[in-house]
C-alpha cells in the first residue's frame, strides 16, 4: 500500500511551483487603467537642491541624539522599594601605607628627562587614583577612618619649639630651643613616679617641657632662675630669687599658632616680649624673703600642651565643614574629626566622636577618577605627620537606572 506524501513534500511541490512561476520567470502583464509614464508630469517632485540632500548631517549615535527616558515623577526616595536595585554601593579602602609614589609635593619636582614627578615625604596630603573611573555618583560617605595620633605638637615647622632668653644685667641673649617631639606642662618639682623598691623617686620627668625649659636657661643664666606652675591658679611663672637678675623673654612671630606667637600661645602667653618685674609671688611672703622683690613674668592665661584637639580631613573640593578664622578667612573640610584619643595611640572613628555629617551629595550624578586627601590642623596647615600614615573608607552610591538619572539632572 502506497504512503500518503508527507506535508513537507507537499510543501516541496508547491514552492517549486511557485519558484518557477512567479520567482525565476519574469511575467509580463499589460494593465490598459495605468497612465504612460511622462517626465512633465513629475517635475514638482525634484529635489531644489540635491548636494544639500546628499550632505552628512551627523552621527545619530551620538549622545544629543539618543532618545532619553523620561524621568519619574514620583520618585519617593530611598523609602522606595526598588531603591537598593537602582542604587549601588562601592566601598573603596583607601590606607596610606599602599599609596606608593603618589604623595604630593608643593612645587612638583623635575627630573632629567623632563616628566613631571609626583614625590614627596608628607603623608597627610596625597592623591589616591582608583583602578577604575566610577560613574554617576550622587553621594559619597566616609564610613571609616583610622589616625595614629603621634604627629608633634612642638615642631620647627610650627616654630613653637624656640624662643630667646636675654640676660638684662649683661644684655646678652640666647635662643632656647627644644626637640621636636610631645611634651607634657607641670611643674618641674615634680618627679617620676616609679622610684625604685617603693623608695622616694628622684628623677625628674624628661618630657616635662618647664623642666627642660628650666634647665636649659639655668645652663646660661644662673642656678637662682626657675620656671613654676601656680597649683591655684594654673599659671606660669618665670622667676629669678637674684633681685639684681632681671631678664626678657621674645617669642618668634609665627603663622601657626591662635596668637602667632609660637611657644608663647602653648605657655599662656599672648604677647611676643615679655620683661620681668620685681614683685612678689602667690608663695612669697614678706616675713620669709625679707621683703625682697623677685624679678618675674607671668604667664597671661593657662598652658596648652596638646594644641590639637581635633583635625579636619579634606577629600577633593567636597566640603561639609567650614571653618572661619579670625581674620574672617575660612577654608573648607570634608569632615571634623575630634581626637580623644592620647598621643602615640591610634584614633578610631564613632558615633560618639564624630557628631558631624559624613555623607555629602552632589548637585548632579558625577564621575569620580581620583581623590585627592589631606589632613588638616585647626589653622588650615596641611599636618607633618613624619611618615605616620592613615586609613579611610568611601562608599560610593552609583545610580543605574536610566530614569532616576534623568531626575536627578532636573533636580
Amino acid at each position: 500500500m502506497a504512503q500518503p506524501p508527507t506535508y513537507v513534500q507537499l510543501l516541496a511541490e508547491v514552492y517549486e511551483e511557485n519558484a518557477k512561476s512567479n520567482l525565476v520567470y519574469q511575467q509580463e502583464f499589460e494593465n490598459e487603467k495605468v497612465d504612460p509614464y511622462e517626465d512633465e508630469d513629475l517635475s514638482e517632485n525634484e529635489l531644489d537642491d540635491r548636494d544639500e540632500f546628499n550632505k552628512f548631517h551627523g552621527n545619530r549615535g551620538k549622545p544629543e541624539h539618543v532618545i532619553k527616558p523620561k524621568a519619574k515623577p514620583d520618585i519617593t526616595g530611598k523609602t522606595s522599594y526598588g531603591f537598593n536595585k537602582h542604587i549601588r554601593t562601592y566601598a573603596i579602602n583607601i590606607d596610606g601605607r599602599f599609596i606608593g609614589g603618589a604623595l604630593i609635593t608643593k612645587p612638583a619636582i623635575s627630573c632629567d628627562t623632563g616628566t613631571i614627578l609626583i614625590g614627596g615625604q608628607n603623608t597627610a596630603y596625597f592623591a589616591f587614583i582608583p583602578s577604575r573611573q566610577y560613574s554617576n555618583i550622587y553621594s559619597i560617605t566616609l564610613s571609616s577612618f583610622e589616625f595614629f595620633n603621634n604627629f608633634y605638637t612642638f615642631s620647627a615647622a610650627r616654630g613653637n619649639n624656640t624662643f630667646i632668653f636675654t640676660n638684662l644685667v649683661t644684655n646678652v641673649s640666647h635662643t632656647i630651643t627644644i626637640t621636636d617631639g610631645n611634651y607634657i606642662i607641670a611643674d618641674p618639682a615634680i618627679v617620676s613616679p616609679d622610684g625604685p623598691n617603693n623608695t622616694p623617686p628622684t628623677l625628674p620627668v624628661y618630657n616635662n617641657l618647664l623642666y627642660i625649659l628650666e634647665r636649659e636657661i639655668q645652663l646660661i643664666y644662673n642656678n637662682n632662675f626657675s620656671i613654676s606652675i601656680d597649683a591655684v591658679s594654673n599659671l606660669i611663672t618665670f622667676w629669678n630669687s637674684n633681685p639684681l637678675s632681671s631678664f626678657n623673654i621674645t617669642f618668634p612671630t609665627t603663622v601657626d599658632s591662635v596668637y602667632k606667637n609660637g611657644m608663647g600661645y602653648n605657655l599662656g602667653f599672648i604677647g611676643n616680649s615679655y620683661t620681668s618685674k620685681p614683685q612678689l609671688g602667690p608663695g612669697d611672703l614678706p616675713s620669709r624673703n625679707e621683703g625682697l622683690l623677685f624679678p618675674r613674668i607671668n604667664a597671661d592665661t593657662f598652658p596648652d600642651a596638646v594644641q590639637d584637639t581635633y583635625v579636619y580631613l579634606r577629600i577633593n573640593d567636597w566640603f561639609l565643614v567650614k571653618h572661619q578664622n579670625a581674620d574672617q578667612t575660612e577654608f573648607g573640610a570634608f569632615l571634623k574629626i575630634p581626637l580623644d584619643s592620647a598621643k602615640n595611640t591610634i584614633q578610631f572613628m564613632s558615633s560618639t566622636t564624630n557628631t558631624t555629617a559624613r555623607e555629602y551629595f552632589f548637585q548632579q550624578p558625577t564621575n569620580i577618577t581620583n581623590f585627592e586627601i589631606q589632613i588638616l590642623d585647626a589653622l588650615g596647615t596641611t599636618l607633618n605627620m613624619n611618615g605616620s600614615t592613615f586609613s579611610l573608607t568611601l562608599e560610593l552610591q552609583e545610580v543605574l537606572q536610566s530614569d532616576i538619572y534623568e531626575k536627578m539632572l532636573e533636580l
